[in-house]
């Protein structure tokens, strides 16, 4: 799928606002996801495994869902100026990603944690907030997570693995 997804939104999706698998070259501009109903099974983004390609998410807002970007593809990403409110999980990434991934200005509030990093590659968020009720960051994988600027509680990252998490300003 080669396209752009521009100012849509999806209120109360029964599993996903958005699922992408196979090989994409996707822009997200203004993608709103809202689950009013908080069955807590819901996704704002859900990249499967298999998905390839390019994958870019920016302005778009996620409220009330379970995770809002899944990341489970080994895909170079870029999320930015979005914002995450009330989710489970604010972005998560798959076991066996070895990807890329750059986060700039975005937001998320009352979120459990805000980013669930599994993977073995590399994430850097810059001028991010993170507001969390217990993991800021929370990483299981051998990956590294520097955050530049922005807000962080690190008192609040986790790192149950080889991962590294650096704190730049």
């Amino acid at each position: 799928t080669v396209g752009s997804i521009t100012n849509v939104d999806v209120i109360d999706p029964s599993s996903a606002g958005l699922v992408a698998d196979g090989y994409n070259v996707i822009t997200v501009d203004g993608l709103s996801v809202t689950d009013s109903v908080g069955t807590g099974l819901t996704v704002g983004i859900l990249m499967m495994p298999t998905a390839t390609g390019v994958q870019e998410f920016s302005n778009s807002n996620f409220d009330g869902v379970n995770t809002a970007i899944a990341l489970n593809n080994d895909v170079q990403t870029t999320i930015s100026s979005t914002t995450i409110n009330d989710a489970t999980t604010g972005i998560m990434t798959g076991t066996q990603s070895g990807a890329s991934y750059t986060v700039d200005d975005v937001t998320m509030t009352n979120v459990y944690q805000g980013v669930f990093y599994r993977g073995t590659g590399e994430m850097t968020l810059t001028d991010t907030s993170i507001s969390s009720t217990d993991y800021d960051v929370n990483m299981i994988g051998s990956g590294s997570v520097t955050f530049v600027d922005g807000t962080v509680d690190q008192t609040k990252v986790d790192i149950t693995s080889t991962g590294t998490f650096f704190r730049d300003r």
